[in-house]
């Protein structure tokens, strides 16, 4: 059985991704963002989302939530990686009296 997750209101992936969506054996519905490969696919981190779909009125809802979820979760996962990189690039040692890294002190 295929659904057309975008016209349930799902978000729209970029290219070469797609979700991936399981039973899960305690009664969950397993959502994954999937990035394509060459050979298969990789999951795109931080985008691991469980529904329990007696949570919600329709199945509709419950695969529509869960896409919601797992894309907001991966954007917010690029948005961490994003901030860490900008913190990362001003790592070293500072003098506390100028805030000049040690290594350009001539």
């Amino acid at each position: 059985m295929s659904v057309d997750l975008v016209a349930l209101g799902a978000p729209v992936l970029p290219a070469g991704m797609f979700y991936r969506i399981r039973p899960h054996p305690w009664g969950w519905i397993e959502f994954e963002i999937r990035e394509r490969r060459r050979f298969g696919s990789r999951l795109v981190a931080g985008s691991e989302t469980h529904v329990d779909p007696t949570d919600y009125p329709t199945t509709n809802e419950a695969l529509t939530i869960g896409c919601q979820t797992a894309n907001d979760r991966r954007i917010a996962a690029l948005n961490r990686r994003s901030a860490y990189s900008r913190a990362a690039a001003h790592a070293g040692d500072y003098e506390t009296g100028g805030g000049v890294p040690r290594g350009d002190l001539r």
